[in-house]
């Protein structure tokens, strides 16, 4: 994760809680926002590696589409999709 307080990998409980917290984001059809400098790097089991990058508040995310795994009409077409944190903010994580 890279964010306010400089870039740093999430231990397993930061991780469990990231989880927990990015599960809960929901999708914003045809919103596009202008990134900062928060960026978040996900790599997957299969190896697949996403970003997703966000304002400077951190409070909408913007992710790859190829993520979804449920798919709407309103965004089955767009490279990227912004995501709601319903208020979680990411820069509140630190190196532990």
């Amino acid at each position: 994760m890279n964010n306010i307080h400089g870039e740093f990998v999430l231990n397993k409980k930061q991780l469990a809680r990231f989880k927990s917290e990015i599960s809960r984001s929901v999708t914003v059809p045809g919103l596009h926002i202008k990134t900062g400098f928060l960026s978040i790097i996900v790599t997957l089991k299969d190896e697949k590696t996403f970003v997703f990058r966000g304002n400077s508040e951190s409070n909408l995310l913007e992710v790859s589409a190829e993520i979804a795994t449920v798919h709407s009409d309103d965004w089955d077409d767009a490279d990227w999709i912004v995501l709601d944190t319903k208020g979680v903010n990411f820069n509140n994580y630190k190196k532990r």
